[in-house]
């Protein structure tokens, strides 16, 4: 593939770091697969669906605490690092770091206390209750690691960032379960609960140690949080209506359909997102030069690089999409034979993903170039569409309701995103055969 001349330094760094968050991804796709098939194969479909809905909660509770800082640490690292002005980047870690860690405890204390009700009078699911109270002080954990892989994608370090996102957890979780399932000879949910927490830690402790053994790393506490603040906000409503997007279906089934539903839906969806990891890959490269490109004013490469990397996109994650649509069944008899029924569920789900990728980067660059307003407004629209399709399908059609309602709001909030890049910006991505 041959990009255009004035382009081709900012091309071959985006096509050369996204082939090695690719391969990355790839690693963390197969680590997340293996203990999706572990836990599923040690816990059976009903035990498995009591711990991938504790975990669904653990993880939104965790985001939302990171109050909308998260994505804010990616453009301004990225913005500070690139000037070499590490007094600030330093600013920015202590500030943000200090805030998220304070509203972390406080939800994780929280979700520790009301356990009990949420599992009996929310989700009618008594069982519930120990492995989310095992698992709650893991929303400390989990959004320590997710912000720090923040701060090393504002780095444009891709291996720290792929083992904060994914890999780090899933990897060290793998080895713990085998270890302990050849202990215990066995393993019940509120086992593999106390495991991921543990899990969780480890991995949040050599997060942070990877950030402080950088020769730049030091606490600065003079810094005027304000800038962040007015950023946040705005990405707080659109973390918060991102999450209900992404989250908010699994808990709607929780709280409407069994157990074993659950555990069909996690494994589909997660299976289904196999159809973005280039995305994903391109995604962690892209944000970073996003920000900087629009902080340089140069739109003209902000153009290319976002239609070239959707051209990339689209063509790769074709053959994934395919091979999920004809061996659907087997695919889901990996996590066992009660799972074989989910394979219409992770047909629509991928179908869904498929759309997703096919815009292109439309979220990552309305938030770097501070248009995180366009963001809110199409996050906010799309949430009513979703919580509306989950009102009416799942109690009706149970888990493939679930599954529709996933791919039909993902679909609206990728083209009204492409709608608000057009606007803000003047281009779309998704443009694939435009001569640029």
């Amino acid at each position: 593939m041959k990009f255009p001349s004035a382009h081709k330094e900012n091309y071959s760094e985006l096509f050369s770091k996204s082939v090695m968050s690719l391969l990355l991804k790839i690693l963390a796709a197969g680590a997340a697969l293996s203990l999706n098939i572990i836990i599923s194969r040690f816990l059976g479909a009903e035990h498995s669906g009591y711990y991938f809905l504790a975990i669904t909660l653990v993880t939104v509770l965790a985001m939302l605490s990171l109050m909308g800082f998260d994505p804010i640490v990616t453009r301004f690292v990225s913005a500070y690092s690139s000037k070499n002005n590490w007094s600030l980047v330093n600013a920015v870690y202590t500030a943000v770091t200090i805030r998220a860690s304070l509203a972390l405890l406080l939800v994780s204390v929280l979700l520790f206390l009301s356990a009990p009700f949420l599992s009996e009078n929310v989700f009618h699911k008594p069982l519930l209750s120990s492995p989310l109270k095992y698992m709650s002080f893991g929303v400390i954990s989990l959004g320590l690691v997710m912000l720090h892989g923040r701060f090393f994608q504002g780095l444009k370090q891709v291996g720290k960032l792929h083992f904060c996102q994914n890999l780090g957890l899933s990897l060290v979780l793998i080895v713990l379960l085998l270890l302990f399932f050849l202990i215990l000879d066995g393993l019940n949910t509120g086992q593999v609960a106390l495991l991921y927490l543990l899990a969780s830690c480890i991995v949040t402790l050599i997060a942070i140690w990877l950030w402080w053994k950088r020769s730049q790393s030091n606490w600065n506490f003079e810094y005027n949080a304000r800038e962040l603040w007015r950023s946040a906000l705005p990405m707080w409503g659109v973390a918060s209506l991102s999450i209900l997007m992404t989250w908010g279906v699994p808990l709607f089934l929780g709280v409407w359909a069994e157990s074993k539903d659950v555990a069909v839906f996690h494994n589909a969806f997660r299976t289904s997102s196999l159809v973005m990891l280039v995305l994903m890959a391109i995604n962690s490269i892209a944000a970073p030069k996003f920000s900087a490109l629009h902080h340089q004013g140069d739109i003209e490469s902000l153009k290319h690089i976002a239609i070239w990397s959707t051209r990339l996109m689209v063509l790769a994650c074709i053959p994934v999409l395919g091979f999920i649509l004809v061996f659907s069944e087997w695919i889901m008899g990996l996590f066992g034979p009660e799972f074989v029924v989910g394979a219409p569920v992770l047909v629509v789900l991928a179908l869904g993903q498929f759309v997703n990728v096919a815009t292109g980067s439309v979220g990552f660059l309305l938030s770097m170039t501070g248009h995180e307003r366009y963001l809110l407004c199409s996050s906010g629209i799309t949430a009513v569409v979703m919580v509306g399709l989950c009102v009416w399908l799942i109690p009706e059609y149970g888990v493939m309701g679930a599954a529709i309602a996933q791919a039909v709001s993902l679909s609206v909030q990728m083209l009204l995103n492409t709608w608000f890049v057009k606007m803000a910006l003047g281009f779309v991505p998704m443009n694939i055969f435009s001569k640029t």
